[in-house]
């Protein structure tokens, strides 16, 4: 018998998935999209968050050393530290840096409470899609790219679960395409992420995992074992109703340990009618060839959405501590 210690890449099988799924975060991020001005007693206006050194497009992470779970815990960081405190610090992200900033609150006085004089909205990690599943030892992985800027400590606080796509916004020359949808509030299985990697998400699965397509578990194609020809990709593109599409590869590099050893073209009529090609929110979708589950989709091409990148799976495998 096969033991999760003895298993290799030869004689491991895995469910391959398709499932949308998002994230439950323990820190949400809060994107500044206005500069607002306020009246001075005198009548003249002025931009405080401005003269604080905020811009718009920043990230607000944290007050005074806190996380920020929810648009009202951020309104009581502020108030609470603004009642003992001239100045209160903000960890901002800006551009792949984070910075430390000194803020002086002002006072609104219709409201009495202490603001910063922008607009904010809740940022999430959006949707993404589960790669695979081990039923011997219930561990998952999905989005073949990291999940950007998720706090380390402690990541199993951080849940993974099933979503809905309501619509699929498509993509132009300057914007990427990408799912809309929400996170379900019921779910056959929810997720516990472990590992956060530069090639994918990896965590334990609490539920049962089933696919439409697949009443047994796949072997898995090595690098080498991967043909340029015709393949098919797993995805939801509506409610959450998981489908086959038609991809072809055409570039397959083994060298390479990372998320893009693989180049794909959509091929797929219905999808590029749909969607245009890969949006945002695909990452993920297993990629199946000959009966073996080989990789999954990772990145899109900026110039080109029916173009994109994808990760073997071995790649996968060798991060995510399964073999």
């Amino acid at each position: 018998m096969t033991t999760e210690r003895s298993r290799t890449l030869s004689n491991l099988k895995l469910l391959p998935c398709g499932h949308s799924i998002g994230m439950k975060l323990l820190r949400k991020e809060f994107k500044i999209f206005d500069l607002l001005p306020v009246m001075k007693a005198n009548g003249i206006y002025y931009y405080p968050a401005k003269e604080w050194g905020l811009k718009v497009n920043d990230h607000i992470l944290e007050v005074e050393g806190k996380s920020i779970s929810s648009e009202q815990e951020l309104h009581r960081l502020i108030n609470e530290a603004a009642l003992t405190k001239e100045e209160i610090d903000l960890q901002i992200y800006r551009h792949g840096h984070t910075l430390n900033k000194k803020v002086k609150p002002y006072l609104n006085p219709q409201t009495k409470d202490y603001r910063l004089g922008v607009r904010i909205k809740a940022l999430d990690d959006g949707l993404g899609t589960l790669t695979f599943y081990d039923p011997l030892t219930k561990k998952f992985g999905a989005l073949g790219h990291p999940l950007c800027r998720v706090p380390q400590e402690p990541l199993t606080k951080n849940t993974m679960v099933l979503s809905n796509v309501c619509s699929i916004r498509k993509g132009d020359s300057d914007t990427p395409g990408k799912k809309l949808g929400y996170l379900n509030k019921f779910n056959d299985f929810t997720g516990i992420l472990e590992l956060n990697t530069e090639v994918g998400i990896f965590g334990q699965i609490r539920g049962e995992v089933s696919s439409p397509f697949f009443d047994s578990l796949l072997p898995i194609g090595s690098k080498e074992s991967i043909k340029r020809s015709q393949a098919s990709i797993y995805t939801v593109v509506k409610d959450n109703q998981i489908e086959e599409f038609k991809i072809s590869i055409y570039g397959v590099f083994p060298q390479i340990t990372g998320n893009m050893d693989l180049k794909i073209v959509i091929e797929d009529e219905t999808l590029l009618r749909s969607t245009g090609g890969i949006v945002c929110g695909m990452s993920g979708s297993p990629i199946v060839q000959d009966g073996k589950l080989i990789g999954a989709v990772s990145y899109l091409s900026t110039s080109n959405s029916a173009i994109g990148y994808g990760v073997s799976l071995e790649n996968m495998l060798v991060v995510s501590g399964l073999l």
